[in-house]
């Protein structure tokens, strides 16, 4: 419920942020995120509605600016979420571009390099992207360890989800 809030007054903030200033293509991919943290999580009315909403939003940051890679990362995850995955591999690896030393950009490339089937290389992303982040998210954890156990490296990516749960709010 706090997380819905949160992810609710964020969006408050941002569209007082676009409104003060129309150009700010990274509010706008942000803007984009919450609608898809609305679908995601089903805290929409209407989930599908806010994947389309997230989408919009993700095309309308990268029109504005392409070196937003906020709108890359999330573009990236909804062509994911549409079994696009080559195309989403290419539209994150455009966030790395973009900002290379990314963590959040690194991780959100490696989780589509495993819905690609390409675990492997997903798995060397994801080291890269927790080295960089000293106090990495949850989310950090899960894809390291969804990415050790396709690659048949079991007791690290039980080890990987231990501490992806142990760090979930509650």
């Amino acid at each position: 419920q706090q997380q819905k809030e949160a992810n609710a007054k964020a969006r408050e903030l941002l569209f007082e942020s676009i409104a003060a200033d129309p150009g700010f293509a990274r509010a706008v991919a942000f803007m984009g995120w919450t609608h898809l943290m609305d679908s995601t999580f089903h805290w929409s009315e209407d989930p599908q509605a806010s994947f389309r909403m997230a989408e919009d939003w993700a095309r309308r940051s990268l029109a504005m600016d392409e070196t937003v890679y906020l709108g890359h990362t999330l573009l990236g995850r909804i062509l994911m979420f549409k079994g696009r995955h080559d195309e989403a591999v290419a539209e994150s690896g455009r966030a790395l571009h973009y900002e290379p030393g990314n963590a959040v950009s690194l991780n959100s490339h490696a989780l589509q390099l495993v819905y690609a089937g390409r675990a492997e290389q997903a798995l060397a992303v994801s080291d890269k992207a927790m080295r960089l982040a000293p106090y990495p998210p949850p989310y950090f954890y899960f894809t390291a360890g969804y990415a050790r156990a396709l690659t048949g490296r079991h007791n690290e990516a039980a080890a990987a989800f231990r501490n992806y749960l142990k760090r979930l709010p509650t």
